[in-house]
C-alpha cells in the first residue's frame, strides 16, 4: 500500500484497503478523482485528466454519483499497465520520447496509441504518428538513409570484409556491435494492425510498413508465414500477396531490359556497347537475386551505385557523362516503382 494513501473515513473505507491497491506513483494525495482499473486505483486531479481528454471529461461529468474515499469513483475498462502508460504521459506534459520504436518499446508505444486514441487525446496520438511515420517513412531519400544506416551497422559486425577481390581486415569493425534484443526493429505486421484498430487507413502511412513486411516475407505456403502475418486482418494478408507478387514482377520486368537513352553525340558507339556488357555480367548478380527480388528498392539502388564507379567504367569502357545519363533514368525508373507501392498494395 502506497505511503500516499487518503486516511480513511468510513468503515465502507477500511473495506476497501482489503480490495483495493493503490498505484506506486500515480496515486497523488491532493487528487479529487479515483479512477480503477481492476484493483488498482488512480488518484488523479480532474483538471489535469479533463483537460487533455474530452472522453474522459464526459465521462466524468455524466458518470454516477460514486464516492470513494471522500473522491469522485470512475471505473475504467482499460487495465492497469495501460492506463499508467496513458496517465504517466499526462503528467510529464503529454511529452513523447521514442527516438526509434523497436521490439523492446513497441508493447509502450501500442498501449499508449490505443489508449490516446480511445480517450482522443490528440497530441499524443499526432506525436506518436509521427514517431511511426519517421521510423517507416513514406519519404524514400529518408528510407534509403535509414537502410543505409542499417546495412553500415550490419557491417561492422564483420571482422574481415572482401575488398578488390582480397580478403582484408574491416576498417570499420566494431567486434561488439551485434545487434541487441532492445535493439530488433518492431514486427511491421503488428504496427499495421495496430494502425488499423486505431482508424489509420491512408496509403502514405501503410504503404512503407507493408513493404518492410514484403522484404521479410521470401515464400509462401510455409509454417513460419502464419505466424509473420498472424496480426493482420484478412483483406492485409490478401493485399500482402497481392502486393508482393506485382512488386517482384516489376522488378523481374525492370531487369530484363535496357532503358532508352540518349547519350552524348558520338558515344553510342563507344559508350553503349560496354553499358549493355555491364549490364549483362554485373545486372544479374545484384538484380536476379533470391535477396533482391525481396528488396528491390535496395537492389537497384546498389546497382545504379555501381555505375557511377570509376573502376567499373573503365573496366567496361563507359564514361561518366554517359553513367549519368543511366543513373539518372535508374533514379528515376527506382523512385517511380516506391511511388507506386500503394497501389502495388491496394491501398488507394
Amino acid at each position: 500500500m502506497s505511503s500516499h494513501k487518503r486516511s480513511r473515513q468510513t468503515s465502507e473505507d477500511e473495506t476497501d484497503v482489503k480490495v483495493f491497491t493503490n498505484h506506486p506513483t500515480l496515486y497523488h494525495e491532493d487528487g479529487n478523482v479515483i479512477l480503477s482499473c481492476g484493483n488498482t486505483l488512480f488518484c488523479v486531479h480532474r483538471s489535469v485528466v479533463a483537460k487533455h481528454s474530452p472522453v474522459l471529461k464526459r465521462m466524468l461529468d455524466d458518470a454516477p454519483p460514486l464516492v470513494l474515499r471522500g473522491c469522485q469513483h470512475l471505473e475504467l475498462q482499460d487495465s492497469a499497465e495501460d492506463f499508467e502508460v496513458l496517465l504517466g504521459v499526462l503528467y510529464d506534459g503529454l511529452r513523447i520520447d521514442f527516438p526509434n520504436i523497436t521490439a523492446f518499446n513497441y508493447p509502450r508505444v501500442s498501449s499508449l496509441l490505443r489508449a490516446s486514441t480511445k480517450y482522443q487525446i490528440e497530441r499524443a496520438r499526432a506525436d506518436l504518428i509521427a514517431c511511426i511515420q519517421r521510423e517507416w517513412s513514406s519519404n524514400l531519400h529518408v528510407h534509403d538513409a535509414k537502410m543505409q544506416a542499417i546495412w553500415s551497422r550490419r557491417l561492422a559486425e564483420f571482422p574481415t570484409i572482401v575488398q578488390n577481390e582480397q580478403v582484408m581486415v574491416n576498417p570499420n569493425g566494431n567486434p561488439g556491435a551485434d545487434a541487441q534484443p532492445q535493439d530488433a526493429p518492431a514486427h511491421p505486421a503488428a504496427v499495421i494492425r495496430l494502425l488499423r484498430d486505431c482508424g489509420y487507413h491512408t496509403a502514405d502511412i501503410l504503404f512503407p510498413l507493408f513493404y518492410a513486411l514484403s522484404v521479410e516475407t521470401s515464400q509462401f505456403g510455409t509454417p513460419m508465414l502464419g505466424t509473420h502475418v498472424a496480426p493482420l486482418q484478412d483483406a492485409d494478408i490478401e493485399r500482402l500477396i497481392v502486393g508482393i507478387e506485382r512488386l517482384r514482377a516489376k522488378h523481374s520486368s525492370m531487369s530484363q531490359f535496357y532503358p532508352q537513352l540518349r547519350l552524348p553525340p558520338g558515344h553510342d558507339q563507344q559508350c553503349w556497347p560496354g553499358i549493355q556488357i555491364f549490364w549483362a555480367i554485373i545486372g544479374p548478380n545484384i538484380l536476379l537475386s533470391p535477396k533482391a527480388a525481396r528488396w528491390p528498392i535496395e537492389a537497384w539502388r546498389l546497382f545504379t551505385a555501381h555505375f557511377n564507379t570509376p573502376v567499373y567504367q573503365k573496366q567496361y569502357s563507359f564514361c561518366s557523362a554517359c553513367a549519368t545519363v543511366l543513373i539518372g533514368i535508374l533514379e528515376h525508373r527506382r523512385t517511380a516503382m516506391w511511388n507506386d507501392l500503394p497501389a502495388y498494395f491496394e491501398l488507394r
